[in-house]
């Protein structure tokens, strides 16, 4: 194995220290070669993930979901596709709890170490890829406004105070979905684009019938209503598991066009972060990178 570590330092030098001390002491062990990479600035691993995709076999991210989106951005841009795993550093930590990695860091290199990566889907909004969330409207907008003290003292906490703080402000519009051969108008609070069970550090295992990462398919979900009406729907969304509510409008699908009809300034966010604005195409493409996965979680979600 040739493994490049890809490191955000902005998750915390402590535990960034923590994991190169351990990454260096594994690979020895095996007689592998590791390298190490501290992101300089925003992007900056994206561009590195694709200039230097043909000089390794795997690509470790250490940080939080946005640093495992840039490094899938750069990937996703090259010819050559090293395989990626995930070592957990940032609030949330979405992508590594769906994929069954932990803190402990000894088991992570455990499974890099003894598992095959798995082909698993890669999904785009436009020129931007992403794991597996998107979307757009009231709580989208959260991961990005959310102070960053606040996240990483209380966790998905600060989403939710964030969340109620902006209540009063929260976009509405109206959006013509184009998929599966069928055309919809509805009136959206919240759109939300699902590959897997779990959304803002919430597992959602009822979200989907599937949530399966390797089916070319994602779920989407559309929340309508206002005020105390659309965070009763949003808390019995949480409480529920990702069960849908009644009349709630969901479907499944591999490819999607979204038109916001009154409103061209339509902000999308994708894996914590903001992406583009107004009318989107959403294509999942399948089996696009491979993934190292815990075997528990490999026989639900593959």
């Amino acid at each position: 194995m040739k493994a490049l570590l890809l490191i955000n330092p902005a998750s915390g030098r402590e535990k960034v220290d923590k994991i190169v001390e351990v990454a260096k002491r594994r690979f020895l062990e095996k007689e592998y070669h590791l390298d190490i990479y501290f992101s300089k600035r925003a992007g900056d691993l994206t561009e590195k993930a694709r200039l230097w995709a043909d000089q390794y076999d795997t690509y470790i991210t250490c940080g939080g979901d946005g640093t495992i989106n840039e490094v899938v951005n750069g990937v996703m841009q090259s010819e050559v596709r090293p395989s990626i795993a995930v070592i957990p550093v940032g609030t949330v930590n979405d992508v590594a709890h769906i994929l069954g990695f932990s803190h402990n860091l000894e088991k992570n290199f455990d499974i890099i170490f003894n598992t095959e990566p798995l082909p698993t889907d890669i999904n785009k909004i436009n020129d931007h890829y992403f794991v597996y969330v998107a979307g757009a409207g009231y709580l989208t907008e959260v991961s990005y406004k959310a102070d960053r003290q606040e996240k990483k003292k209380y966790g998905p906490l600060a989403y939710l105070k964030t969340g109620i703080q902006g209540l009063s402000k929260k976009p509405f519009f109206k959006a013509m979905v184009q998929c599966n051969d069928e055309i919809y108008v509805r009136n959206v609070s919240l759109l939300l684009v699902l590959s897997a069970d779990r959304f803002g550090g919430f597992r959602l295992p009822f979200f989907s019938k599937k949530n399966k990462l390797n089916d070319g398919l994602v779920d989407i979900r559309i929340f309508e209503g206002r005020d105390v009406a659309l965070l009763i729907k949003l808390a019995m969304f949480i409480l529920l598991l990702g069960r849908k509510q009644y009349k709630q409008f969901h479907f499944t699908t591999g490819k999607a066009t979204i038109t916001p009809l009154n409103n061209n300034h339509v902000k999308w966010n994708a894996d914590g972060e903001l992406v583009t604005k107004g009318k989107i195409e959403l294509e999942v493409i399948p089996k696009a990178i491979k993934f190292y996965v815990n075997p528990k979680r490999a026989k639900k979600l593959y």
